[in-house]
């Protein structure tokens, strides 16, 4: 799996991603705050476009169940991300359930 360097570098960016997390999911909760307030397409999209980056850089550095929750959370969203949809009461409570399974993902892979 390549070179001796390699490895190590891509090491240190899979460091640098786990490292990111935090702050990552942070920024996840502010977006669906942001969206609890005021629920306007253009706010879910946002949101969903964030757990489209956080989806496809995931399984890249070992965290496969945090790819899949993501995935999930996202395509929850899609449709609301269009001009005019709304959630309903059920669909927050839903998404927030999403939202805590990729908190619980984000966890760092066992070894």
């Amino acid at each position: 799996m390549g070179t001796p360097e390699f490895r190590r570098a891509f090491a240190a960016l899979a460091a640098d991603y786990a490292a990111s997390l935090p702050l990552k999911l942070v920024e996840l909760d502010r977006m669906w705050d942001a969206v609890r307030e005021d629920p306007v397409h253009v706010k879910v999209d946002a949101l969903r476009r964030v757990l489209h980056t956080v989806a496809g850089a995931a399984g890249t550095f070992g965290f496969a169940a945090l790819t899949d929750s993501a995935r999930a959370a996202e395509h929850f969203l899609a449709p609301f991300s269009q001009p005019g949809a709304r959630l309903a009461v059920d669909d927050y409570a839903r998404f927030e359930g999403l939202l805590k399974a990729v908190h619980k993902a984000a966890a760092p892979p066992a070894a």
